[in-house]
C-alpha cells in the first residue's frame, strides 16, 4: 500500500487542491493524498520545513551585506512610494529600487554597478522612473480616477463633456460566470437610444445582456477587467508577499492570471508559515486577555471598590466570580512571574487594561516574523534553484 503524505493546504486553496486526488481526514482535520497519486501540482501543500542550516551554509551569499544596503540607503532619494526606493546612480542614472529586495543580493548588485540586475527599472530620467514606480505598485486599492490610462485616453470625443467618464462598466453573466468589462461610453447612449424616450434598462436585463454579450465578443482583452475574486488574490499576493503589480496586473484578466500563476505557490508557502505562527500565538492571546480580567478584579477588590460596581464593568453577576477572579490572578502570577517583570507582556497587559486588542497585536506580530521567515527561505530556495541550474549547464 502507498505510504500516506499529509498535505498542509490553506481552507482558502482546499478547491484548487480537490482537483487532484486527495481526502479529508475529519478527525485530524488535514488533506492527504499517496505516494502513489503525489505529483508536481501538489507539491506547493507539502508542510513547510525550512531548509536546514547546513544546506544554507553551503550556498553562496543569498543577502547583500549590511554595507551594501547601507550604501542603498544613502543614495536613495525622496519618493512618494513606500515600497519603492529611488536611486540616484552614477553617470546620470536613475534607478526605482525595490525595498523588499534589500533582502535579496540586490544592493550588492547596485554596489558593484550591475544596475540592471539591482534594480527593477533604470532610465537616465527621473520622471520615467517615477512613472515606473507608479505603474508597478504594492496594490492599494483601486486606482484614482485620473491615474487610470485606458478611461482618459487621447481619443477624441467633441461631443462628450471632459467632465464625464469616457467609459461604462457592465456585467455579462453567461452560466455561473459574471464577466466585468469597460465599455465604451458609447454603449450607454446606445441603450439609451435604442428607442425613442427609452429609459436605460437594467444591467441584468434581456437587452442589456445582449449588448454586453455582443460587445464582449468584439471588446478586446486589454481593457476587460478580471474577475473579482481573481483581484482579490492578486492583491493578497501583492500585499502580503511585496510584490508590486502594474496597472495592466490590475486590470486585465489574462496578465492579473498571468501574475497569480507566478506567485500562488509563494502565497501558499506564507500563509503555511503564518498559519503556524498565528496558531501559536492563541494560547498566550487568551493567557493575557484571562489574566487582564482577572488581575483588574484583584486590583479593584484590593482598592475597596464595591463588588457590584466591578461585576458591572467586568460584565458578570456574582461576588464569588470577582473573588475567584482574584484568586485566579495571584495563581497565574505564582505559575509565570515573568508577566509582571518581561517588558514584552507588561506591554501586553497593559494593552489590554487600555481597552486594546491583544489578539490583533499578536496577529500583526505573527505577520511581520511570517513575512521573515518566507523572505529568507524564499531567498534560500532562490539560491538553490540557481545553484542547480548552474550545475546542470556546466
Amino acid at each position: 500500500m502507498s505510504k500516506r503524505i499529509d498535505l498542509a493546504v490553506p481552507f482558502e486553496e482546499k478547491d484548487e487542491a480537490k482537483q487532484f486526488y486527495v481526502e479529508w481526514d475529519d478527525e485530524k482535520r488535514v488533506w492527504w493524498t499517496t505516494e502513489e497519486f503525489m505529483c508536481e501540482g501538489l507539491e506547493r501543500w507539502l508542510p513547510f520545513r525550512p531548509t536546514p542550516e547546513d544546506v544554507v551554509e553551503s550556498l553562496p551569499p543569498f543577502t547583500s551585506t549590511d554595507a551594501d544596503r547601507k550604501h542603498v540607503e544613502l543614495v536613495s532619494q525622496t519618493c512618494e512610494f513606500r515600497e519603492w526606493m529611488l536611486l540616484m546612480l552614477p553617470s546620470g542614472l536613475w534607478g526605482a529600487f525595490l525595498r523588499a529586495d534589500l533582502e535579496g543580493r540586490a544592493a550588492s548588485a547596485v554596489v558593484e554597478g550591475n544596475y540592471t540586475e539591482g534594480c527593477r527599472y533604470v532610465s537616465s530620467k527621473p520622471a520615467d522612473t517615477l512613472a515606473f514606480m507608479r505603474e508597478n505598485r504594492i496594490y492599494q486599492g483601486a486606482l484614482r480616477q485620473e491615474e487610470n490610462s485606458w478611461s482618459t485616453g487621447s481619443a477624441s470625443h467633441d461631443d462628450v463633456d471632459d467632465t464625464i467618464p469616457l467609459y461604462c462598466v457592465g456585467q455579462l453573466i453567461v452560466g455561473n460566470q459574471t464577466l466585468e468589462i469597460q465599455l465604451p461610453l458609447g454603449c450607454e447612449r446606445l441603450m439609451v437610444h435604442l428607442a425613442d424616450n427609452a429609459p436605460v434598462p437594467a444591467k441584468n436585463s434581456e437587452l442589456s445582456l445582449e449588448v454586453f454579450a455582443y460587445l464582449d465578443r468584439y471588446t478586446p482583452d486589454s481593457v476587460k477587467y478580471p474577475l473579482s475574486k481573481q483581484l482579490d488574490l492578486a492583491r493578497e499576493i501583492s500585499q502580503k508577499l511585496r510584490i508590486p503589480m502594474s496597472t495592466l496586473q490590475r486590470e486585465n484578466r489574462a496578465t492579473c492570471l498571468a501574475f497569480i500563476d507566478q506567485h500562488k505557490a509563494d502565497l501558499t508557502l506564507y500563509r503555511a508559515i503564518f498559519k503556524e505562527l498565528d496558531v501559536g500565538s492563541w494560547p498566550l492571546a487568551k493567557r493575557i486577555n484571562n489574566y487582564v480580567k482577572w488581575s483588574t478584579a484583584k486590583t479593584l477588590l484590593s482598592n475597596g471598590v464595591p463588588w457590584e460596581s466591578i461585576a458591572e464593568s467586568l460584565g458578570v453577576k456574582t461576588k464569588a466570580t470577582i473573588e475567584k477572579y482574584a484568586v485566579q490572578a495571584t495563581e497565574t502570577e505564582d505559575e509565570m512571574p515573568e508577566l509582571l517583570t518581561v517588558p514584552f507582556f507588561q506591554d501586553l497587559i497593559q494593552l489590554g487594561r487600555n481597552g486594546g486588542s491583544v489578539d490583533l497585536t499578536l496577529r500583526e506580530m505573527a505577520e511581520a516574523q511570517a513575512w521573515e521567515s518566507f523572505s529568507r527561505e524564499r531567498l534560500v530556495r532562490t539560491a538553490l534553484r540557481k545553484q542547480s541550474t548552474t550545475e546542470v549547464v556546466i
